[in-house]
């Protein structure tokens, strides 16, 4: 049981949002390098007990505490990388291709960006409205008091 157990833990670590993300958008380097760094090292949890362990173990033996080396960033052998950002260009542009060709992607796409300009508008006309009124009034009073006069000004 403690075998499957151990394994669960370690499948829950790997599906996360940042690898589906990675998965969508072909990034299978990515993911690869992630799979290996879950599965050579601890929990973060798991990591803490161990530290706190080897503190206690230091101050009951009255030994000075040494902290655990840091863990060195994954790096997957260079051919399986190759191989792994190939398949994901591979397979982001057949996903881009086919969401180019779709109409209904596309009537999507439109009524997603004409509703976020909508919403912009909305969120912010006060502060645009004004911010145009601003200006206006400024070269108004630009034009009116400051056209057609001298720079010294007065008269001579």
């Amino acid at each position: 049981m403690g075998f499957f157990k151990s394994i669960g833990k370690k499948l829950k670590r790997v599906i996360s949002i940042k690898n589906l993300t990675n998965v969508a958008t072909g990034n299978f380097s990515a993911v690869g390098k992630d799979l290996v760094r879950v599965a050579t090292t601890n929990s973060p949890a798991e990591n803490r007990a161990i530290e706190a362990k080897l503190q206690a173990e230091a101050i009951a033996l009255n030994l000075p505490y040494v902290a655990p080396a840091p863990v060195s960033p994954v790096q997957l052998p260079k051919m399986l990388e190759t191989v792994l950002d190939g398949q994901g260009a591979a397979f982001n542009g057949q996903v881009t291709t086919k969401l180019a060709q779709n109409t209904q992607v596309q009537n999507l796409t439109d009524t997603l960006v004409s509703t976020g300009i909508k919403a912009y508008w909305e969120k912010y006309k006060n502060w645009f409205l004004g911010f145009l009124v601003t200006l206006l009034l400024f070269f108004t009073v630009r034009w009116a008091f400051f056209s057609g006069k001298s720079r010294k000004g007065g008269r001579r």
